[in-house]
């Protein structure tokens, strides 16, 4: 009995160890067939996060780009495969397709004549002169877009704009002021308006800017005529002494009917120009007229650009 007693747990034990290792031949087993039904999931897995990759990789269709802009969309125009510039009745948005994010383009109250995607980080555009807050109207002019980082904002720059002196333009708004001082600057003139006796409230109604004014050029005597509506010509501008410039000879002032005429007789070097509307800094805020003369070739224009546009 002493013997049965010292093989029973012997005879046990060795029992118990065989029943261990089966259990742990059971379980290798099971973490093959376990690794085996595993790897078919990640497998399964994989192709899926390839495939969401790739439908990650699609820019955005015409539908999804709708969703994403609230006003109605009036233009698309895309750039390369990857950016699009979407004009909606109230924005302008550059997005990237790729991403879905979009940056928006500092057009403010300007009305758009047209526009070009330089590059992803540069867009250039052609403002007509008019806006959306008033009857106010200026030359037309370039002002470009432009962000440092394709993530970051776009700044804008406004862009000195020249025209061909054969492109007849028209601008300004206001009647009945008055043609009160002309003044040469190394590069062109300055014309300053005043407002006809009784007129000031229409003068200084909302905002002053200048007469209604065209232009227009005669290319047999190479004179640059500019004309200003329903405006009188001071008394006291009987004859402008011209001052030596590289660009004018000389000018000639008129009145045709109820307008003003200016004749601007120009040299040989003036090919371009360009013309602004600024305000005398006084309680009276006059407003003046600066048209600069200048060569395509001259340094200036190429920090601008020249324009060429219909009337």
């Amino acid at each position: 009995m002493f013997r049965f007693l010292v093989i029973g747990p012997l005879v046990f034990l060795l029992l118990g160890c065989t029943n261990i290792e089966k259990s742990g031949t059971a379980t290798s087993a099971n973490n093959n067939d376990s690794t085996v039904s595993t790897k078919a999931p990640r497998q399964s897995q994989q192709k899926g996060n390839k495939q969401h990759t790739n439908d990650a990789k699609k820019p955005l269709t015409m539908e999804q780009l709708k969703k994403k802009v609230k006003d109605n969309i009036l233009e698309v125009t895309k750039y390369e495969s990857s950016y699009a510039l979407v004009k909606s009745e109230n924005s302008y948005q550059f997005f990237d397709l790729m991403t879905g994010t979009s940056k928006s383009l500092p057009v403010n109250v300007d009305n758009i004549k047209s526009y070009q995607i330089k590059d992803k980080d540069h867009i250039r555009f052609l403002a007509d002169g008019t806006n959306r807050l008033n009857s106010k109207r200026v030359l037309p002019y370039y002002f470009d877009c432009i962000r440092v980082t394709t993530d970051g904002p776009f700044a804008r720059h406004d862009v000195k704009t020249y025209f061909p002196l054969n492109n007849a333009l028209e601008f300004g708004g206001k009647p009945d002021e008055v043609v009160s001082d002309i003044r040469f600057t190394m590069n062109g003139l300055q014309i300053l308006f005043t407002p006809q006796k009784s007129k000031e409230a229409m003068f200084y109604a909302d905002y002053t800017t200048i007469p209604v004014t065209t232009t227009s050029y005669n290319e047999m005597t190479n004179t640059f005529v500019v004309e200003f509506k329903q405006t009188q010509l001071s008394k006291e501008i009987n004859k402008v002494n011209v001052r030596p410039n590289d660009f004018i000879k000389r000018i000639n002032t008129k009145t045709e009917g109820e307008n003003v005429q200016i004749s601007i007789e120009l040299k040989s070097a003036a090919e371009v120009y360009s013309g602004n509307v600024g305000h005398l800094k006084n309680k009276n805020n006059f407003p003046f007229l600066t048209f600069t003369f200048a060569q395509k070739s001259f340094k200036e224009v190429f920090g601008g650009a020249v324009a060429e546009l219909s009337k």
